[in-house]
């Protein structure tokens, strides 16, 4: 059977920079049963802490650090500005679709839920035009496979374990860290982070080829760069 053209992506985000966060922070109170002025301020800021680390998940709040890829199995990662890396995954999308007459699939875990609208809304916030394929009227275009919705078969309930855990059913490996600090990797090491961005999307690819989405490989590319316009498609 031909092979039908695709990309698998997964967005690794980031809170905004202290300045911008601290202008979109809530009040913050501790908790009510504390007398102690010490004990309120250390609970204000464990309270604080815990936004400014949940804030890469709300695009509000959060920005793109890089977009890990694989192009019919050829794994890169998109870094650099978040504008040009978010002009750049839209504009390969739009050269797939119409390289392959509207036949590319574009794969993701939980993608359609989290990594698309992400992008979308970041994309509209930044200014980068986002093409109108992507989302024609209520929905998603077709042509975005979410994994974990196909897992879940319309069960809304069904649950995964995340990644990590459908790879290990599926025995094709697992993660190489935590994705909920990855920010803070990326500022500390990274060539890490870089590992981890492809290891997770070696993951997601390996899990599609399971399930059927799209059929296994006999090789594998990987590639990446440290700046956007040097990743060359």
């Amino acid at each position: 059977m031909k092979q039908q053209p695709y990309l698998v992506f997964d967005g690794e985000t980031s809170p905004l920079d202290l300045e911008e966060l601290e202008a979109l922070a809530p009040p913050f109170e501790a908790a009510a049963n504390l007398k102690d002025p010490a004990k309120i301020l250390a609970s204000i800021a464990e309270k604080k802490q815990k936004w400014i680390d949940d804030a890469a998940l709300s695009a509000q709040s959060g920005k793109v650090l890089c977009i890990a890829i694989s192009e019919n199995g050829n794994r890169g990662v998109i870094d650099g500005d978040e504008s040009a890396i978010l002009s750049e995954f839209w504009s390969h999308l739009d050269s797939m679709k119409t390289e392959y007459a509207g036949a590319a699939l574009f794969i993701g875990f939980n993608s359609n839920s989290f990594d698309v609208p992400f992008f979308v809304r970041r994309s509209w916030i930044l200014g980068v035009p986002v093409p109108g394929w992507i989302r024609p009227n209520k929905y998603l275009n077709d042509c975005f496979v979410d994994l974990l919705d196909k897992w879940k078969m319309g069960d809304r309930e069904a649950k995964t374990g995340g990644l990590n855990t459908l790879a290990k059913c599926f025995k094709v490996g697992e993660k190489n860290g935590s994705g909920k600090l990855f920010y803070k990797l990326w500022g500390e090491d990274r060539e890490a982070a870089l590992a981890y961005a492809l290891q997770d999307i070696a993951l997601t690819e390996a899990i599609a080829m399971k399930m059927g989405v799209i059929q296994p490989i006999s090789q594998e590319s990987v590639i990446h760069s440290d700046e956007t316009d040097d990743f060359d498609y």
